[in-house]
């Protein structure tokens, strides 16, 4: 896959993207001229998840409980989602003191989402990677 390297900086409504570069070292020449101290630079594959869309999936945000209930399930506007990036990552909640996972997922819909989620749930909670009991 192909990739390009953008500049971005800022948050919500004022993030922006100040350049977009073939290469990362050019990425970097660039940045080094910026002198910012809050830009990053940004790997971003060209066509991301094409192959996953053709093939009726979209991408989902699962956000579970350890005990498989759900705390929010997203369908995002974006498709910047390597086919791969299906990584569960674990995450402190401040206000129920345990963990949740938040795991990026392509489904064919939100029932489907939901059980690709259980299933990494479940691997998490039988390797016993969750924390608690």
């Amino acid at each position: 896959m192909t990739s390009v390297w953008w500049i971005e900086d800022g948050a919500y409504s004022n993030y922006a993207v100040l350049g977009v570069f073939s290469s990362e070292q050019n990425a970097h020449t660039a940045l080094q001229e910026l002198r910012s101290k809050t830009a990053d630079i940004v790997e971003v594959t060209l066509d991301g998840g094409i192959d996953m869309l053709k093939q009726g999936l979209h991408i989902f945000v699962v956000t579970m409980c350890r005990d498989g209930s759900i705390e929010s399930l997203l369908q995002p506007h974006t498709f910047n989602v390597d086919d791969d990036d299906v990584k569960p990552h674990l995450y402190k909640d401040a206000l129920s003191e345990g963990f949740l996972m938040h795991i990026n997922v392509w489904a064919k819909s939100e029932k489907h989402a939901i059980k690709v989620a259980n299933e990494h749930r479940t691997m998490l909670v039988a390797s016993g990677k969750w924390p608690g009991a």
